[in-house]
């Protein structure tokens, strides 16, 4: 019988999944912070990390908002008047929106294919100020 040559075929090392994935995170990071630094001035989004802590951005229907949680006593003053009403409800998502919204500054969230903007905005605000967990809780 005759043996066979095994071929060795050399192949790129390639990396674990979770550094592909963080490797990808971070170029897409520097492309973002590329991307805004063409509308939020130099020095900027450090200044309101360093005063507000975490900052994010969202992008609704191609546009930038930045934005930034709220505190505890910023949600109390919120919540100090109960809303009696749908209005007064969006009224108060609106409050929060415009406390919170870095960029733009006082944005349109009347125009034209808005009705949900101040909506979308308040959740993602919600979200940053922890009022939705990172997991569900686990049964121990």
């Amino acid at each position: 019988m005759e043996k066979q040559k095994e071929q060795v075929v050399e192949q790129e090392p390639k990396a674990p999944e979770p550094v592909a994935e963080m490797e990808e995170v971070e170029k897409f990071r520097a492309e973002l912070k590329e991307e805004l630094s063409k509308v939020v001035p130099e020095g900027k989004l450090e200044a309101w990390k360093e005063t507000f802590g975490p900052v994010q951005v969202l992008y609704v229907r191609g546009e930038p908002y930045i934005f930034r949680g709220m505190s505890r006593l910023e949600w109390r003053e919120v919540i100090a008047t109960p809303a009696t009403n749908p209005v007064e409800e969006l009224m108060k998502e609106d409050q929060v929106v415009g406390k919170c919204l870095l960029y733009p500054e006082n944005p349109d969230l009347n125009g034209p294919a808005k009705a949900g903007l101040g909506t979308v905005l308040f959740a993602a605000i919600q979200r940053l100020s922890s009022f939705e967990p990172d997991l569900p809780p686990v049964a121990l």
